[in-house]
């Protein structure tokens, strides 16, 4: 199956193969690596903070595995310069491997089909391709408030793109208890291979065993593990506060 920017070659996308679901993830060179900014509440490269941004892109999660080898590294970085550079040519690329991915599950008799625009991005690109393709289940996270908040106080929100909150150093816990107790779930990153049953009293799921972010129970935290090739890349989330460490949990 030959696709132009998409790929379902992907540890944790494959996952859901197990439950019946194709998915097909769009990655992106994150936050500014590639001169263009695609993570609006990232620190760009340079920047102190402030306490408004995350520090996630000091330890992202393309930054380990794959994405630290340079063939992946420089596909990324074409992708989003194809997006900024020719915005038509990118959308027509993307609306076709859709349409690939559509037939390929017709085909072979999937149970369905899950599309992440934002695989190591956070553009919102899921909403309009979610209207133009209302059988397909879009997922995102994302760290922009409001366009979580759109799930539950915009009558137009796309009903087949769900959100997933995702929290950082920033994120206050009376963002957290708003969020859950509104039905938007929130991912957040741990320290440590174990996640907490729970976190401020609010429910910890495994965000690790699939992608199907619209299959989690609602009014959750979304529990991931903290990604890396090494002890000092993973010790960067938690000295920068993106990751938290079990120890805080309960404090």
């Amino acid at each position: 199956m030959k696709l132009n920017l998409l790929t379902v070659d992907s540890p944790k996308t494959r996952k859901g193969e197990k439950l019946g679901y194709l998915t097909g993830i769009l990655y992106l060179a994150p936050s500014d690596e590639s001169g263009e900014n695609v993570c609006p509440m990232a620190l760009r490269q340079g920047e102190k903070p402030d306490g408004i941004k995350s520090a996630c892109s000091l330890s992202c999660l393309t930054f380990a595995g794959k994405g630290l080898m340079p063939a992946v590294r420089a596909a990324r970085n074409r992708r989003t310069t194809l997006y900024f550079e020719d915005r038509e040519a990118f959308m027509a690329q993307v609306r076709a491997d859709i349409v690939t991915l559509q037939r390929a599950v017709e085909r072979d008799g999937w149970d369905g089909l899950v599309i992440r625009l934002d695989g190591t991005s956070d553009l919102g690109l899921g909403e309009d391709f979610a209207r133009e393709f209302p059988t397909i289940q879009f997922v995102d996270y994302t760290k922009i408030l409001k366009r979580a908040l759109s799930m539950v106080l915009d009558l137009d929100h796309p009903a087949n793109w769900h959100i997933t909150y995702s929290a950082f150093e920033h994120t206050t816990l009376e963002t957290i208890q708003g969020l859950t107790e509104s039905g938007i779930n929130v991912s957040m990153v741990f320290a440590g291979k174990v996640l907490p049953e729970s976190y401020m009293g609010i429910r910890v799921i495994d965000g690790d065993e699939t992608d199907l972010r619209h299959l989690d129970p609602v009014g959750v935290i979304v529990g991931l593990r903290m990604k890396g090739v090494s002890n000092a890349f993973k010790a960067s989330g938690a000295a920068s506060g993106f990751a938290r460490t079990i120890e805080l949990v309960a404090a």
